[in-house]
């Protein structure tokens, strides 16, 4: 990790940590682990993602998931493997 990377990972872990209304506990920090692992906006596959949470961060998958549906990620998938990264800034989705 860079030292802007390293940064950018505190800058999020104390933003969540402000937010009343973020949950506590494993899901709180499945939340922070997701923006900062995923932070590049660089597409990342999903068992990367996973297999970080679990062996560094020892989050389990449940909750990795659920933090998932809270951050604005965007799936892909790319031959027979999936894909995760944070939506790039300034992307909008359309309805």
């Amino acid at each position: 990790m860079s030292a802007g990377e390293i940064l950018q990972a505190q800058a999020i872990a104390n933003r969540q940590a402000e937010k009343e209304t973020e949950p506590k506990g494993k899901m709180g920090e499945a939340l922070v682990f997701l923006e900062a692992f995923l932070a590049d906006e660089n597409w990342h596959p999903t068992v990367d993602v996973m297999k970080t949470a679990k062996e560094i961060h020892g989050l389990s998958e449940f909750a990795v998931r659920r933090a998932k549906e809270r951050v604005d990620i965007q799936v892909e998938k790319q031959g027979r493997q999936w894909f995760w990264r944070l939506k790039p800034a300034g992307l909008t989705t359309s309805l």
